[in-house]
């Protein structure tokens, strides 16, 4: 269980402006939303150059509909690990070095 301050108590779910709080419907939901973004992106992509700021504003067009934290860095979730469906795991880097580490 995640003790992450974006996530549901007692869950391993994402908040979000849905309030989806089962993990499979919420993964649903995510893959339907930004499905639609990435098509909007690709009809009207971003500009400019590829840095930090671009990095965000491509994270707030593709999951502004579902995360009010979009193409923000989350803070104080430590260091994560998620199990990804194609059996593998990801860790992220620990959430206090994102900005300066981005820089």
């Amino acid at each position: 269980m995640s003790q992450d301050p974006y996530c549901y108590p007692h869950s391993n779910v994402l908040r979000n402006k849905f309030d989806i709080q089962d993990e499979h419907d919420l993964k649903a939901a995510e893959a339907r939303v930004a499905a639609v973004a990435l098509f909007a992106l690709q009809d009207k992509p971003l500009s400019g150059p590829m840095n930090e700021e671009r990095l965000k504003k491509t994270h707030q067009a593709i999951f502004q509909d579902i995360y009010e934290w979009a193409g923000s860095y989350r803070k104080d979730v430590g260091t994560m690990t998620k199990g990804r469906e194609v059996g593998y795991q990801v860790t992220y880097g620990n959430s206090q070095f994102v900005p300066a580490e981005m820089e």
